[in-house]
């Protein structure tokens, strides 16, 4: 990426909450919020905005966005697919690649989040349409059950991350001596870090190991703060052409470069993909 070519002129957020306590506003009006809050805070306007980007299966689609905010144009629509949180990274290193090469000049960057809305990981179930006959899930909440890795996780319990995370993290343990206090002081060290943020939701409340150490087992080796915390909640950022930030107010956020990558065999169901072929030809 060339640098000082694609430049962060702007944030917006709502007000973030723990699990499925956002119960009286939709994902779509949150993306939304947060959105008009980026645009106003980089001094542009919808007029303005001519790219959308996400990540990781948003529900909030780039193309019905643009309708409900008013977008004249929207020139790039992109979704960075699966990398769970990993995927913030790569959706800003694509507006920014989209405004280097041309495919848009201004570029917002989003994501929302209700979870207590639809389904998530670890549920067990899809929730349904009561008033259906008969009641049945949504497209959404189905496709999502029915994909290739979790149709092989999900019979055995792999229902979130903590789970399927837990065989390699137990293989790592079992190669390099890694102990469940060194994966603490990770949590510690994270907590401290939004713990100094007023808008987190563990503003202000740091963890000790001690407290890592005491907390539930939920998949061993994995306790109850070696999970993330997933807040509900929206944020979205401007990405812009070096000229244009140059005519904006507000100091811009030079991005310099950027990089997105996954091991082999990323997923939940195929963690062991990558040497499989060994072991079953070694079978005979």
């Amino acid at each position: 990426m060339n640098p000082s070519a694609a430049h962060i002129v702007g944030v917006g957020e709502s007000a973030y909450t723990r699990w499925g306590k956002i119960g009286d506003v939709t994902e779509h009006a949150l993306a939304c919020q947060a959105i008009a809050r980026a645009v106003d805070d980089a001094g542009l306007s919808m007029d303005d905005v001519d790219g959308l980007a996400s990540f990781a299966e948003d529900r909030n689609e780039a193309i019905f966005l643009a309708a409900e905010l008013g977008l004249p144009t929207l020139r790039f629509g992109n979704m960075v697919w699966m990398p769970g949180g990993g995927g913030g990274c790569a959706a800003v290193s694509n507006a920014a690649m989209a405004v280097e090469t041309g495919q848009a000049e201004v570029v917002v960057v989003y994501r929302s989040l209700c979870q207590g809305q639809f389904f998530r990981f670890g549920s067990g179930g899809v929730s349904v349409d009561a008033e259906a006959e008969p009641p049945v899930p949504s497209l959404q909440q189905a496709n999502s059950l029915l994909l290739a890795s979790m149709g092989f996780a999900m019979p055995y319990g792999l229902l979130m991350a903590a789970a399927a995370y837990a065989l390699p993290t137990r293989r790592h343990m079992h190669l390099y001596g890694t102990t469940s206090e060194q994966l603490g002081l990770l949590a510690v060290t994270f907590r401290e870090h939004a713990s100094r943020n007023p808008r987190a939701v563990m503003g202000g409340r740091p963890l000790t190991l001690e407290d890592h150490q005491a907390s539930p087992m939920i998949a061993d080796p994995h306790r109850l703060f070696d999970c993330c915390l997933e807040s509900d909640g929206a944020c979205a950022v401007v990405v812009t052409t070096r000229e244009r930030a140059r005519d904006l107010a507000k100091p811009a956020v030079e991005i310099l470069a950027s990089e997105q990558g996954t091991p082999k065999g990323y997923g939940f169901g195929p963690f062991t993909n990558a040497n499989i072929a060994d072991e079953l030809y070694a079978t005979g």
